[in-house]
C-alpha cells in the first residue's frame, strides 16, 4: 500500500580507485530502504556523480558544478578511500576531502570509510597515497572513522551505521517538529502528492499569509490551512520555519 515517508539523498564520495566499493554502497543504501522504508518512513536516494550530474558548460572548476548540482542538495554523504586522495581541486587536495569538508561546515552526517586491504606495488601512486596518509591522520585526529577489508565488510558495517544515523534523524526531526509547533505555534504536514497543511496557531498563520489562497482543511489530527505544494517556500518563509514538509501525525 501507499505510504508517506521522508527522503534522503545520500551522496557516495570517493576517488576512482574504489569503483567496486561504490557499487557495493549504492547497493547496500537500496536494500536499507527495502528493508526499511515501511516502519521507519524514510527512504535513502543513492547519488553518484556518474548518474546525477548534468555536463553543464559553466565559466567554473568541474567540482564547483558538482556541489551545486549535488553535494548542496544532499543530506548524508557516505566516503570510501583506498589509495588515493583523488584529482585536486582549487580549494582541497582532492573532490571528495572538498565534499566532506563541505558537509562538516553545514554539519551534516558523513561517514567515512578507508580500506586496509594491501596496494599491490603496481598500481600505487605515491604522491596519491602520501596526500591521503595526511588526510586520513588529519580526519582522525578530530573524527571518528571506520576501515573495512573487503566490500563485503564495508556493506556489513555502513548497513549498522546507516541504521543508527536514521534513527538519530529521525529524532532530531521529532524534536524539530515538536519545536516549530510549541515555539512558533504551527507546522506543515503532508496532505496529498500536490498539497500540504499549515496545523497549530491557525489564527496567527491566517494573518501571516494573507495574500496566498488556501482551503480550511480537516483531517484526523486536526484542523489545517491547506497550500499547494507550489507555495512552500513562500508559506514557510512568511511563516519563518524551514520548508520542511513532515508525515501526518
Amino acid at each position: 500500500m501507499p505510504f508517506t515517508a521522508t527522503t534522503f539523498n545520500v551522496l557516495i564520495a570517493s576517488p576512482s580507485d574504489v569503483a567496486d566499493e561504490r557499487k557495493k554502497i549504492a547497493e547496500t543504501i537500496n536494500n536499507w530502504t527495502v528493508q526499511n522504508a515501511n516502519h521507519a518512513k524514510q527512504v535513502l536516494v543513492p547519488i553518484m556523480w556518474e548518474t546525477s550530474s548534468v555536463p553543464l558548460l559553466e565559466n567554473t572548476d568541474p567540482q564547483t558544478q558538482l556541489n551545486k548540482q549535488l553535494v548542496e542538495k544532499c543530506d548524508i554523504l557516505i566516503g570510501a578511500f583506498w589509495s588515493r586522495i583523488g584529482s585536486p581541486t582549487p580549494r582541497a587536495p582532492g573532490g571528495t576531502v572538498e565534499e566532506i569538508q563541505s558537509f562538516i561546515s553545514a554539519q551534516k552526517p558523513a561517514l567515512l570509510y578507508f580500506c586496509d586491504r594491501d596496494v599491490p606495488q603496481k598500481n600505487i601512486n605515491f604522491e596519491q597515497l602520501a596526500e591521503l596518509n595526511k588526510f586520513k591522520t588529519d580526519i582522525m585526529a578530530r573524527n571518528l572513522v571506520a576501515t573495512y577489508s573487503s566490500v563485503d565488510d564495508l556493506s556489513t558495517k555502513l548497513y549498522q551505521h546507516i541504521t543508527r544515523v536514521m534513527q538519530t534523524l529521525q529524532v532530531r526531526t521529532t524534536v524539530e517538529v515538536v519545536y516549530n509547533e510549541k515555539q512558533l505555534g504551527y507546522r506543515l504536514v503532508f496532505n496529498t502528492n500536490a498539497s500540504f497543511l499549515v496545523m497549530g496557531d491557525l489564527l496567527k498563520a491566517r494573518r501571516l499569509l494573507r495574500g496566498i489562497r488556501y482551503q480550511d482543511v480537516r483531517i484526523a489530527s486536526g484542523e489545517g490551512l491547506c497550500f499547494s505544494n507550489k507555495r512552500v517556500q513562500e508559506v514557510a518563509s512568511k511563516l519563518g520555519i524551514p520548508a520542511r514538509i513532515e508525515p501526518q501525525p
